[in-house]
């Protein structure tokens, strides 16, 4: 071993000494040196990253949930780095899907969809969890699996035509605005029919841009001074 690892070990060995951990200073890298450092190391606090402290304001559709509740969509929508107006869009698109209730158990009996945006079973068990279980959670609770969902989302959600499409047709975010969700014909009826409430001119085509249109207009209607809050 050279001087200078030498006189680095001795280093060491004198800042053990100085904390608190009793070593000697022979500029040997040894079991007793190792240990100590060791025990220095992990009786080393863990500092937790704190959250950015969130700022309360008005949100579509506020009036139905608590100030906690708002502050998460707040938290969600930054984090996924949707526009400013992105958490009125998240609020708009969960009073949609549970009814304009913000109920954690709201299901849907043909699907089986269940919640603030109306998981799936499959869905749910992707995220780790059960639509029992989600159905089981408070509204503020349920929150942290809406964010889990939208998380690969990140960055490429910038209308709320498209964050709505994350939970009902993934695969048309980012897709032009007439492109069709489902098309009445004889090979595919069934997504269709279930479907058929959201092709509003009735063509037998359920384009991106009339299924979104149903959230657009609970957005518009949360924005109203008797739901804005």
């Amino acid at each position: 071993m050279n001087i200078g690892h030498v006189e680095k070990i001795k280093q060491i060995q004198t800042e053990l000494n100085r904390i608190g951990f009793r070593v000697d200073i022979d500029g040997i890298m040894g079991p007793d040196t190792l240990g100590k450092i060791l025990t220095a190391l992990t009786s080393i606090p863990t500092i937790e990253k704190k959250e950015p402290e969130v700022q309360l304001r008005k949100l579509c559709w506020g009036v139905k949930v608590s100030d906690d509740f708002k502050k998460r969509v707040i938290q969600i929508a930054d984090k996924l780095l949707l526009p400013k107006e992105g958490a009125d869009w998240l609020m708009a698109c969960m009073a949609f899907e549970s009814g304009r209730t913000f109920s954690a158990n709201v299901r849907n009996k043909l699907s089986g969809g269940t919640g603030l945006i109306q998981f799936m079973p499959t869905t749910a068990g992707l995220l780790g969890t059960t639509t029992q279980e989600l159905a089981g959670m408070t509204p503020l609770r349920q929150l942290d699996y809406v964010e889990k969902y939208l998380t690969p989302y990140k960055g490429r959600i910038t209308n709320i035509d498209d964050l709505y499409m994350t939970i009902l047709w993934p695969a048309a975010v980012g897709k032009p605005d007439a492109y069709p969700l489902w098309v009445n014909e004889l090979r595919h009826p069934k997504a269709y029919i279930q479907n058929a409430g959201l092709d509003r001119n009735k063509d037998g085509i359920v384009e991106k841009r009339e299924a979104a249109s149903k959230v657009r207009d609970i957005h518009k209607e949360g924005l109203e001074d008797r739901n804005y809050g």
